[in-house]
């Protein structure tokens, strides 16, 4: 619900609001940081203790794979929608 109201904030934030959007980041960043400490003590939590460092190993490398991932696609489709708007993409495919 935090997070979700700091994407409120930012949604809602003008290009002159500079406090609205450190606002909205702040609490944004807030939401998560109470999401993923709980998720990785379930994870954690979850595993026996003579596998706990490869439960850690496991779920610090799903974060970071799944971070680099979604950086990937959303690049990819950022690249795209600019292409698309600057009118390259028909003159490539000539």
């Amino acid at each position: 619900m935090l997070s979700a109201c700091g994407y409120g904030l930012l949604f809602a934030a003008g290009t002159d609001a500079m406090w609205t959007v450190l606002t909205g980041a702040g609490v944004l960043a807030c939401g998560a940081v109470a999401v993923g400490s709980q998720l990785t003590d379930l994870a954690l939590g979850a595993a026996p203790a003579e596998k706990a460092g490869a439960a850690s190993s496991l779920l610090e490398t799903g974060q970071e794979f799944g971070g680099a991932l979604g950086m990937a696609v959303l690049g990819s489709i950022g690249a795209a929608v600019l292409l698309l708007a600057a009118g390259l993409a028909a003159k490539s495919l000539r």
